[in-house]
């Protein structure tokens, strides 16, 4: 996995996502056959759970393939036709989205 490829390579002191992303986004981008700005995305989720662990003084726990961090460039939602694109190791996705009676009212 990305996240736990990222956070036990770079030394666990280092929270700033730049700082992680210069010392990792080459190798992981090739490693793990990512686009550029999933490996940013990548980068910047471990920095971020490295910050929140460091206010609650407990450990980084490991990365689990159940949920994914996106950006505007790599999400994109088209409200015309309710579908979403998602940028994904496998590419471009376009989903249809099954909303609720209440969803489809407000939108």
């Amino acid at each position: 996995m990305k996240g736990n490829y990222i956070n036990t390579t770079v030394n666990p002191k280092i929270k700033n996502k730049n700082r992680i992303q210069a010392e990792v986004y080459k190798v992981v981008k090739e490693r793990f056959n990512l686009s550029a700005n999933l490996a940013v995305r990548a980068c910047a989720r471990v920095a971020s759970n490295r910050k929140t662990a460091a206010l609650k003084k407990c450990p980084v726990k490991a990365f689990k393939p159940t949920s994914a961090d996106y950006d505007a460039r790599i999400f994109s939602y088209r409200e015309k036709n309710k579908t979403v694109s998602l940028s994904t190791v496998a590419g471009l996705q376009r989903l249809k989205m099954k909303l609720t009676e209440p969803q489809r009212r407000r939108g």
